[in-house]
């Protein structure tokens, strides 16, 4: 620490030590309480305003994904065709043409376990889908053709992503599009709140789905596709998905390894995915000395507020209260000149109050 940093730190301990004598300790628990508890309300209802957005920001990034796999799917011309290089070629330009998040399209054809891949961008024609990352996507079922269904993420060798697949119409055939998590943990936006904050994505068995801080090239720590802490540790998760008539929520949590070393809040909600997994939560961390740390320096302000009225009211008072004091004791020391015999001294005051009016009485 500086000087600069000390002397300012001491002056700080000085005012403070200060507005503390000269304020009631009544006054001052009364205040201190009455700030910190406004204070940690509003910040409260901030958390969960954030979960919420977070829980958007998934929601969008899910709807986007949507939308561009079935205008892809919706070639019809370009995937049913049997020239499979001529297809991957297609899908390659179709991918170039997507966000930069998206890594892969597969066009494949049947569902079950005779599916096959017609072409891919990262596999090769005739590989049978049963024996890929992506064989979630042929135990699907399609009610009409637009429909398009989401998974949970999973590990591919682009990295993790979420896949996306729709059936192309009047075929046996589907696409499906891939896109990297990196696209929603760069959207996340815990870390920009507070030092030492996160946004994760869970689903209700406890496995880390998205993490905010592998998009953060400064941090040491990415739990993607791992657990998420366990026991009393998952309590925010459950907690989410048991919401009933409230968007979001909030814990305090105790120490926890796995997650934050210290104390720490955790704002929540739950994440509805049309289509898809049913067990999303976004969860905002934080530690709570930074969350609420603001709280204290809020409390302080207002007992600094709070000492100096006092102070202020005191020093008012000892003004007036000297002024009648001195206004008494003119009056007193004329009274006694009148008294010894000299009846021609000047008694007068420009006062208008009582004493005022008790210099007019003579």
């Amino acid at each position: 620490m500086s000087s600069e940093d000390t002397t300012e730190a001491d002056g700080n301990g000085i005012v403070m030590s200060t507005v503390r004598a000269v304020t009631p300790d009544f006054i001052r628990r009364r205040f201190a309480l009455k700030f910190t508890e406004e204070t940690e309300d509003r910040i409260q209802s901030e958390y969960r305003g954030l979960a919420v957005q977070e829980q958007n920001v998934v929601d969008q990034w899910v709807e986007r994904n949507r939308i561009s796999t079935r205008l892809v799917s919706g070639d019809t011309h370009i995937w049913e065709g049997d020239d499979s290089q001529a297809i991957r070629r297609s899908a390659q330009e179709r991918l170039n043409n997507l966000p930069s998040d998206a890594t892969s399209i597969y066009v494949f054809e049947g569902l079950g376990a005779g599916a096959e891949v017609v072409a891919s961008t990262s596999s090769s024609p005739g590989t049978e889908m049963a024996e890929l990352p992506q064989s979630w996507a042929v135990t699907k079922e399609f009610r009409y053709p637009t429909q398009v269904h989401t998974s949970t993420v999973y590990s591919t060798q682009s990295g993790p992503v979420v896949g996306f697949v729709s059936p192309v119409p009047h075929t046996n055939r589907y696409v499906l599009v891939e896109a990297s998590v990196r696209g929603m943990s760069q959207r996340f936006q815990g870390a920009d709140r507070v030092q030492g904050g996160f946004t994760l994505l869970v689903n209700g068995s406890g496995t880390v789905l998205v993490d905010e801080r592998r998009s953060i090239s400064t941090a040491d720590t990415d739990l993607t596709l791992s657990e998420y802490g366990s026991g009393q540790a998952r309590q925010p998760v459950d907690s989410a998905l048991a919401l009933s008539g409230e968007p979001s929520g909030i814990d305090e949590m105790s120490a926890n390894s796995n997650i934050i070393d210290e104390p720490y809040t955790v704002g929540y909600a739950p994440v509805f995915v049309l289509n898809g997994p049913g067990d999303w939560v976004v969860l905002v961390h934080a530690p709570r000395t930074e969350v609420f740390g603001f709280a204290q320096t809020v409390s302080d302000f207002g007992l600094l507020t709070t000492g100096a009225a006092v102070l202020l009211i005191g020093l008012i008072g000892a003004v007036l209260g000297y002024n009648t004091s001195s206004s008494i004791n003119r009056l007193r020391g004329k009274a006694q000149e009148m008294e010894e015999g000299n009846l021609d001294i000047d008694i007068h005051s420009e006062r208008i109050d009582d004493i005022g009016r008790l210099y007019g009485g003579f």
